[in-house]
């Protein structure tokens, strides 16, 4: 669920098992979990990607779109994930994701409120770019891929829900190639037995329902829910280390 809700998935993950002395799940189990929520993301937006692959300018904005996140990627993913993994680092991840999620909303009420587009073939490539930009912030745990690629999308002009669905839309690349690297990693330790199984659809089955009402719930609501929630959170971890 919280994969695509703007809440930040990393972070829940690090934290959860954590709060609750959880043993780490192994990185065969994570595999699975991210094929999971790949066949989520291919599995609602069919129609979409068939389009897409038939417009060479879509085409050309997602390979745009994804440069910033891969290129972050390659060269700070290792530091990041050895360095600014722990739960201290994701309440202030939290926060700062929530600082940029409100930031939008202001911008959204007051630059966008006559001009919303719900075309991301409108924006430019400049536009494009930039919440691609957003989008590499999602290596932090706890800023949220999908909080800061809408927030890009509604800096830029786009409405919440055209934002939501092309942050869904551009994370396919991305989110399919990292779980490539991770099924060779593991494929030696994958065995689809019942817990693998179960995870799999678990993951696939509440990320559909995850995708659907969010795009449902931004239709006629803001953010700020999830930002409430966010903050709640993070002052919850703090608490608990403090």
């Amino acid at each position: 669920m919280t994969e695509f809700l703007p809440v930040s998935s990393s972070g829940h993950l690090i934290l959860l098992p954590s709060l609750l002395g959880w043993q780490v799940q192994s990185l065969a189990f994570d595999t699975v979990l991210h094929m999971g929520t790949v066949a989520a993301l291919i599995g609602y937006f069919w129609r979409d990607l068939l389009e897409i692959i038939k417009s060479k300018n879509y085409l050309i904005l997602l390979v745009v779109g994804s440069l910033p996140a891969a290129i972050s990627g390659l060269l700070l993913q290792d530091f990041i994930e050895t360095t600014l993994r722990s739960s201290a680092y994701v309440a202030a991840f939290l926060l700062a994701g929530s600082l940029i999620m409100w930031l939008a909303e202001i911008t959204y009420k007051k630059l966008w409120h006559e001009q919303r587009m719900d075309d991301p073939q409108k924006l430019g490539l400049k536009k494009i770019t930039a919440i691609g930009v957003f989008q590499s912030l999602a290596l932090f745990s706890g800023i949220s891929r999908s909080g800061a690629t809408i927030s890009g999308g509604m800096f830029m002009g786009m409405t919440r829900e055209a934002a939501a669905k092309f942050s869904f839309i551009l994370s396919i690349p991305i989110v399919l190639a990292a779980g490539m690297f991770k099924v060779v990693d593991s494929y030696r330790e994958l065995n689809f037995d019942l817990a693998m199984l179960t995870g799999f659809l678990a993951s696939f089955v509440v990320g559909m329902l995850a995708i659907k009402y969010l795009l449902k719930f931004l239709k006629s609501h803001d953010l700020y829910i999830f930002i409430v929630y966010r903050i709640i959170l993070a002052v919850v971890v703090l608490i608990t280390l403090f």
